[in-house]
């Protein structure tokens, strides 16, 4: 999963995904002193997590490292579930997907 999802994050056009991503990335280039060399770009951000994941995801399917390319992946994940999927921001307590599993 991490080896496709990086490849075609680095391949295709981050424009969508980085849309997305852009308020976050506002936040947090904002609370950073401005002397810090790191990318304020969305695009940019989209790129380096679809890298880290492309990275990790073969150094862990090769066995190489595995600890640490699975901290790396781990710490891809988090910023994804912030951005493509919130569910805390959810306002029906009981959406419309569970409503289907009543018995």
């Amino acid at each position: 999963m991490f080896v496709y999802t990086g490849y075609t994050g680095l391949t295709s056009d981050p424009g969508r995904k980085a849309d997305t991503v852009a308020p976050l990335v506002e936040k947090a280039t904002e609370a950073l002193p401005d002397s810090t060399a790191i990318p304020t770009s969305a695009r940019s951000w989209v790129r380096i997590n679809a890298g880290v994941q492309l990275g990790g995801g073969l150094l862990l399917a090769t066995g190489r490292v595995p600890r640490a390319a699975s901290l790396a992946l781990a710490g891809t994940l988090v910023p994804a579930t912030v951005v493509d999927h919130p569910f805390w921001a959810e306002s029906d307590p009981r959406p419309a997907a569970s409503s289907s599993c009543t018995s």
